[in-house]
């Protein structure tokens, strides 16, 4: 299995073992005893899939993975420069009730998703906070260290 693509952030980079996915998080001060926080990865979608197939067939993965899930709300949604599928979703981990907004956005055979986290009780309070972030995503065109990943993925 190749290598997945390198992380960068500034002036640093850093290389995944082979296996692992490649996902870029971003964390907020605490609120609450909780720390806000936005997790960003890209994997392989399907042939001809849209964000909202690659969400929904994602759906049945995270209800088998999670305790109480529930999909609260979900739709297309147009953030900025890009457009996808958009799930509110609650679940619990431990005896805390969280909420998420996720953001998927599929093109050139790459399903990329956005994941804004907080606790339920506070997600309304954040959903502007979500938002200025999924406006400010930039797709970039193909790289070859892009298509390394996909391909080695696709066999």
């Amino acid at each position: 299995m190749a290598l997945p693509p390198s992380l960068r952030l500034g002036d640093f980079s850093v290389q995944p073992p082979s296996g692992w996915s490649p996902q870029l998080v971003a964390t907020g001060p605490p609120e609450g005893g909780f720390r806000p926080n936005l997790i960003a990865l890209a994997t392989p979608s399907l042939p001809g899939e849209t964000a909202e197939q690659f969400a929904a067939r994602t759906a049945g993965e995270a209800s088998r993975n999670t305790v109480a899930y529930q999909i609260v709300q979900e739709g297309n949604a147009t953030f900025g420069e890009v457009s996808g599928w958009l799930r509110r979703h609650t679940f619990l981990q431990g005896s805390t009730r969280i909420g998420q907004l996720q953001l998927y956005v599929v093109s050139d055979g790459v399903a990329r998703t956005f994941t804004f986290t907080h606790l339920a009780d506070r997600l309304d309070g954040a959903v502007e906070l979500a938002s200025e972030m999924f406006r400010s995503i930039r797709v970039l065109p193909m790289a070859p260290e892009r298509l390394r990943f996909e391909g080695s993925f696709r066999g």
